[in-house]
């Protein structure tokens, strides 16, 4: 029950890495509090972090062993790459230990050998291997090697590039987070400053979630290594602000296109209170809308399509 996002943005010539997460956990999947003086994030050198989402003792666990076997000087895809074969052992071992140990069986054998089982036997130990509750969670890794990179691995244990993308998120508020970016059209090329408000608006829209926190802490990667800010800092409470005037001024919108639509109601139908509309007046309204379909459809001129193709030049576009 969390969010977590990274984010690519430019500065001048240079990468710049932004992210934001909250600090909410839950304890035996039932009883859900906030951290008071933790974050949910672990650096694995100055310029390389990981972002925790779920089990956390468990992840805290998978990434201490792959940082074991990876060493400070890694590559990023390195560290994702061990990271989660770690989490994929620990999930391993856990379904050993819960449902398969009583019955003196392995994940190996109790595969092998499901013919010797009876259907039902089967099928209850496999839906309980199965079962979404065995999932540790998610992580991003994200920060610099010779460039700046974003990874995730996923619950199933896949790893995950978002490079091109530009942005991921994590946790149950990831689906919320994610139309923020996408109603800013981000991408990697978006500079930091920009991207650190749509990075924090998108946790503010995460909150609409079950389980999110409201406390965001934030931080910002560079090639050099990173600057934290933490909720009280006057960055966070400005943004905060910030997020609090765009939704007021949502709200207030929202009232004012009403206003506006309220007329045009008027003006057409001569009624802005919703009621069923007469037979005639139905026919009317298919009759304009007929008339108005004919007097939209023209020949067009060849020779002036042609004139347009062209002298005209694409739009402005961005590679990745």
């Amino acid at each position: 029950m969390t969010v977590c996002i990274a984010a690519l943005a430019t500065h001048l010539e240079s990468q710049v890495i932004v992210l934001a997460a909250d600090r909410m956990i839950t304890a035996r999947r039932i009883r859900e509090y906030e951290l008071a003086d933790q974050t949910k994030l672990v650096w694995h050198r100055q310029n390389l972090a990981v972002l925790m989402s779920g089990s956390v003792d468990s992840l805290l666990e998978a990434y201490h062993n792959a940082a074991s076997k990876c060493g400070q000087t890694c590559t990023v895809k390195e560290l994702a790459d061990v990271l989660a074969g770690e989490i994929q052992a620990i999930r391993r071992r856990d379904v050993e230990q819960q449902y398969l140990q009583p019955y003196n069986l392995t994940l190996d054998n109790f595969v092998g050998r499901q013919r010797e089982w009876t259907a039902d036997f089967f099928e209850r130990l496999n839906s309980s291997i199965s079962d979404e509750d065995n999932d540790l969670g998610e992580v991003i890794v994200a920060g610099f090697d010779e460039t700046a990179h974003i990874y995730s691995v996923e619950a199933a244990g896949w790893v995950r590039p978002w490079d091109a993308t530009g942005f991921c998120t994590i946790g149950i508020g990831a689906q919320h987070a994610e139309a923020e970016f996408a109603h800013a059209s981000y991408s990697p090329k978006r500079d930091w400053i920009s991207a650190m408000r749509v990075t924090f608006f998108a946790k503010k829209r995460a909150e609409e979630a079950p389980g999110v926190g409201i406390s965001t802490d934030l931080w910002h990667i560079t090639e050099g290594g990173y600057w934290y800010y933490w909720p009280q800092s006057k960055v966070v409470q400005a943004l905060n602000l910030m997020y609090t005037a765009t939704r007021y001024n949502e709200i207030i919108g929202i009232q004012g296109d009403a206003e506006r639509l309220n007329d045009v109601l008027r003006e057409e139908f001569s009624v802005a209170t919703p009621r069923v509309a007469t037979e005639e007046e139905r026919k009317e309204a298919e009759a304009k809308a007929e008339e108005a379909d004919t007097a939209a459809v023209t020949t067009p001129d060849s020779s002036g399509i042609q004139g347009v193709a062209e002298g005209s030049q694409p739009p402005n576009t961005q590679d990745f």
